[in-house]
Order: structure tokens, then sequence, then C-alpha cells
């Protein structure tokens, strides 16, 4: 005859089993999360990759970047060293040198081209003080998740054109102006 109590023991040791094993599989097998992330903070903009040598595919940014520090950051994402940003405590600033081609960055401002062409780069966190997203931005990169804060009132032409990956937006509160075929699709 099975008790109240039997039935709570077995209950209690059926917990303590299951504890037990998932501790093994995390023992055995690590952490769940192959990619460790990376931090650094930027307090002068332009010291980047002085303060950064090496990094993790995930990369939080707080600080300052101007850009010196974007077209060193487009090196690491062209190579697959990194390939997720988290910018949401960093503040863009003009100056430094293009980060690509004659492009060169303008204050809270995702600047036109600034990771065209990135496709590795998978997943970004814009600044949270990012005022504009310029034409063509991430055309071409390899988005799957991007998340746009609040403070964005305009997204440029093609902006996300060419992201096939692209499945999540998260987009602020506000309402914002969309350019022209910001998200095309290969055709």
């Amino acid at each position: 005859m099975i008790t109240l109590k039997s039935l709570h023991i077995m209950k209690r040791n059926y917990l303590k089993g299951m504890v037990r094993l998932l501790l093994a599989s995390i023992v055995c097998c690590g952490p769940l999360s192959v990619w460790a992330d990376s931090e650094v903070n930027v307090q002068e903009a332009g010291t980047l990759a002085s303060l950064l040598p090496t990094s993790d595919k995930k990369l939080k940014v707080p600080g300052f970047i101007n850009g010196t520090d974007i077209k060193y950051i487009r090196s690491l994402v062209s190579k697959g060293t990194v390939t997720s940003l988290d910018w949401s405590d960093v503040r863009i600033v003009s100056g430094g040198e293009a980060y690509s081609e004659s492009y060169t960055t303008a204050d809270d401002v995702i600047g036109e081209k600034m990771f065209y062409q990135c496709s590795k780069l998978v997943a970004m966190v814009l600044p949270s003080t990012t005022t504009s997203i310029q034409k063509n931005a991430f055309a071409n990169t390899g988005l799957k998740t991007v998340d746009i804060p609040n403070s964005v009132r305009s997204v440029g032409e093609d902006a996300f054109a060419y992201c096939n990956s692209l499945a999540t937006v998260v987009v602020g509160k506000k309402e914002i102006e969309i350019g022209r075929a910001s998200c095309r699709e290969r055709v």
C-alpha cells in the first residue's frame, strides 16, 4: 500500500536524482554557451584596438567609439572573430578614420554602409542613443537578430537589404520613418 508519506519520499528521491543528472551533464558537457562574452569599456574614442587584442564571438562595448574603432570592429567581424555586438551602452561620436571607403562617423548615427557586406555579423544591439540608421548600413550582412532602440527616428533606404537570415527585429516603442526597401530581399 502506498501512503502519502511514501509518495513524498519517492517524489523527493526523484527530484534529487534529476538534480544529480543535471549537474553531471553540466560537469561532463561543459557550459551550455559555447562562446564566452568579451566586454571592453572604451573611455576614449579611437582606442578600442589597444584595449582589445583578442575577443570572443560576442562582444559588448560600453563607452565611446568613432570611425577608427568601427573600422577595427569591422575587421574582427570580417574575420569571423566577432559575430555578435552589444552596443547598448556605446556612444558613437564623430571623428577618427573612415570606417569603410570614405564613410566617417557622425554623433549617434549608424552610418551609411557601416556594416555593409559584413556577412559574419549575426546579432546586433544598437546603441540606446542612436537617432538614425542610414542607407545600406547593414545591407548584405548575416544578421539574424537586431535590436533597434526607442531613440531611432529614421531608417534609411536598403538599411537591411539582402539580410536573408534576418528573423527577429526588436523595434522601440516610438514611430519611426522607414526608407524605401529597408528590408529588400534578393529576387
